[in-house]
């Protein structure tokens, strides 16, 4: 049994809890025609609908990009109990393992410019709700990954 660390840099956006990337919403139970108002059944009794939480980016944990360059970072890939989220693009990534540099003249270790930073923070800015964008919470983060 080994243990193995690496790290990179992410520029983007650090949402805490990972918990705020989900939302309740009524989910339909079954097949039917009936709208939300009509929560049961009204022969059998049984839901027509029901509460669930719902990820509000559809993103395979983090496998395939959000929008454009986009990705949610996970610590240690803890998914929904992670104590934070950053939605970002990495930098200094093994450019091998990460979409941002797959088919692009970019390599890992390249220096964004103050554009490309500005660029990026605009493109979070549409993609999460407002209830989510803090400035303060937008900036340059490091995150490590650890394999026992």
């Amino acid at each position: 049994m080994g243990y193995s660390a690496s790290s990179h840099t992410v520029i983007g956006l650090r949402i805490a809890p990972a918990s705020l990337l989900y939302e309740k919403q009524l989910v339909k139970v079954g097949e039917h025609d009936q709208p939300p108002e009509v929560r049961f059944d009204s022969t059998t009794g049984k839901p027509l609908w029901e509460e669930r939480e719902v990820a509000i980016f559809d993103d395979d944990y983090g496998s395939k990009p959000l929008k454009g360059n986009l990705q949610i970072h996970r610590p240690d890939g803890e998914g929904k109990r992670s104590p934070f989220v950053i939605i970002g693009v990495s930098i200094g990534a093994d450019p091998g393992n990460d979409p941002y540099y797959k088919d692009k003249e970019r390599r890992a270790g390249d220096v964004p410019s103050p554009t490309d930073v500005e660029d990026i923070m605009l493109a979070i800015k549409e993609l999460v709700p407002d209830y989510l964008w803090y400035e303060d919470q937008f900036g340059l983060w490091s995150m490590t990954y650890h394999s026992y």
